[in-house]
């Protein structure tokens, strides 16, 4: 069992990601359309949905994690209002 802290910096880390996510792919979106980037993104979040929380086992696995999802989600949502 990990500690609570581990949880707390893991979802501040994921929102700390989001920024640069959302940062990068807006960008990227001017230049590829954001169609394209919504379906790479939500295609990208999934993946690491399905590899990185079912191969975290520490609080290391749980922080990287965070930190890959919050970038691909985080990325995912900007695109919406476009």
């Amino acid at each position: 069992q990990l500690p609570s802290k581990v949880g707390t910096l893991s979802i501040a880390l994921m929102n700390l990601a989001r920024v640069p996510g959302q940062v990068v792919i807006g960008h990227i979106s001017d230049k590829l359309g954001a169609r394209t980037l919504i379906i790479g993104m939500a295609f990208a979040s999934g993946l690491t949905v399905m590899t990185g929380w079912g191969l975290a086992k520490d609080a290391g696995g749980i922080i990287g994690f965070a930190i890959a999802f919050g970038g691909f989600a985080g990325s995912y949502t900007a695109l919406f209002p476009r």
